[in-house]
Parts: C-alpha cells; sequence; structure tokens
C-alpha cells in the first residue's frame, strides 16, 4: 500500500475543489486502485476509486466504489475464496470500462453529471460539455418540479389535516358544553387544537382547563393537576364527580372553580 499527496478534484460540502489530498494505491495484477487516504482512515468498507488523468492529476467523480477489505485481503494477505472472487469480478469489471462511453451513455440516458465530471468533461472532452450540462439542468429541473408537486401534496394534506383536527376539537368541544348545560357528568377528556395557523403541532389540553381558561376562571395548579391526572367525570349541576381511581385523594377546591365556570357558561348560553 502506498500514500503519496497528490493534486486531486473532488467535491466536498457540496462545492468541486481542487486540493492537494492524501491518496493511497493498491496493486491488483495490472491494475493501479487508488482512493483517498480519508476513506481508509474512516474506515469505510466502500471506497470511492480515483481516476488519474494523463497529467497525473486525480479526480473523485463518486462513481466506481469497492470493497476495500476484500481488495486487502487478497493482495495483503494473499487469502482466496469469496474475496479473491470479487476481486477477479472487480478487475474484469474496471478493465472493460471506458469513462468517456460512460459519460456518452449518462448523456444519451438524461443522467446528472456532478460538478468534478464536468470539470472534467470540459478540460478532456469539450465536445461533450453542452450535452453533459444539458442532462444536467433536466435532472435538475426534474427533481425540482417533482419536489415542488410534493411540497404542494404535502402542504393539502397538513391543511386536510388541520380541518380535521378542528372539527374534531368542535364537536367535542360543542358536546361537552352541551352535557353541561345538560345537568350530564360530563367525560374529563383531552381537547386537540392549533392555538394559531403558524403552530406546527397542535395543543393537548384537559376540556375543563380549556373552558376556564376560556372563560376566565383562575385554577391553582393543584386543582389543576387535580382535574389532569384523577378527574373522571363531573356533573356542574349536581356539584359531583368521579376519580379514575376511586380509592385515590379527592379535591375540595374543585367545587368553588367549577360553580364559577358553570355561571359563567350559563350566562353565554342562557
Amino acid at each position: 500500500m502506498e500514500i503519496k499527496i497528490v493534486n486531486t478534484w473532488l467535491i466536498e460540502n457540496n462545492k468541486l475543489v481542487n486540493k492537494n489530498k492524501k491518496v493511497s494505491s493498491l496493486k491488483y495484477k495490472d491494475l493501479e486502485l487508488y482512493f483517498l487516504k480519508q476513506d481508509e482512515d474512516n474506515g469505510y468498507d466502500m471506497v470511492s476509486l480515483l481516476v488519474k488523468d494523463i497529467n497525473g492529476v486525480y479526480w473523485n467523480f463518486d462513481i466506481i466504489h469497492i470493497n476495500l477489505k476484500n481488495f486487502e485481503n487478497v493482495v495483503l494477505k494473499g487469502e482466496k475464496g469469496m474475496d479473491e472472487i470479487y476481486c477477479q469480478n472487480i478487475y474484469e469489471q474496471l478493465k472493460a470500462f471506458n469513462l468517456e462511453e460512460y459519460f456518452k451513455g449518462k448523456i444519451k440516458n438524461n443522467r446528472y453529471f456532478n460538478m468534478c465530471e464536468l470539470r472534467y468533461i470540459l478540460q478532456f472532452h469539450k465536445e461533450l460539455y453542452d450535452s453533459a450540462l444539458k442532462a444536467r439542468e433536466a435532472v435538475i429541473e426534474k427533481n425540482r418540479k417533482i419536489s415542488a408537486a410534493y411540497q404542494k401534496e404535502m402542504e393539502l394534506k397538513e391543511q386536510e389535516y388541520r380541518k380535521q383536527i378542528y372539527k374534531n376539537f368542535q364537536e367535542d368541544l360543542n358536546k361537552t358544553i352541551e352535557d353541561i348545560l345538560g345537568g350530564k357528568y360530563v367525560k374529563s377528556i383531552e381537547l386537540e387544537f392549533y392555538k394559531n395557523d403558524k403552530d406546527d403541532e397542535p395543543t393537548i389540553q384537559n376540556c375543563f382547563l380549556y373552558l376556564a381558561e376560556k372563560y376566565n376562571v383562575k385554577i391553582p395548579l393543584a386543582t389543576k393537576g387535580f382535574i389532569n391526572n384523577k378527574l373522571e367525570s363531573y356533573n356542574f349541576e349536581k356539584e359531583s364527580y368521579y376519580k379514575n381511581d376511586p380509592k385515590s385523594k379527592g379535591s375540595s377546591k374543585i367545587f368553588e372553580y367549577f360553580r364559577e365556570l358553570y355561571e359563567k357558561i350559563k350566562q353565554e348560553y342562557k
């Protein structure tokens, strides 16, 4: 395994750069395999092979990948079996690989060209550059349209979801108020709603605490805790309630605050 610092074209952080990079090389039969030392140091099983041009400059197109461990096992350790079969298959593919024909095939099929490929084509295959650039732009435009359509679809789904949340909220709230005024035992349920259009997630709040906020009934934290965690149902007319656990401690304060809430609700709906 040989390591040297060489001039390399590659894409880093979505930008095309030309840097001096540490490059490792491994010889298999008559084929020299080049790859970034940093990929090896990072412990990647699959590494991207670099292309060495006629000027001794290296290019990382990120299009050809090999399992480095398989080659190390064969070249450095003399392993046989599946490792050797894998390496031989890759060897045959690389020997048959023609970079110019590969680029022509991508142009023919309107496939995406990264900036490293375009820079190489501009330098060594100028006659292909305009077509390669056109293929790249076609893919970008296609992806833009797909993304825009998907975004529109997600927005419509979000609108429908919000409408359903609001519908459920209104139905639950109306039923709660109807049962309060009808002298029934009113279930202590959670209401799900959006406080405003800018909220990403709906708010979930106990129905009695929601009404208390709406009618400006100030309930202390301890009583809120009882309502949230222990109250099963409440009858505003009879001033009576059931707990989730009959053996749990009750609340004497709840009557005072719910009496005030009851009067304010009756005042609005009289």
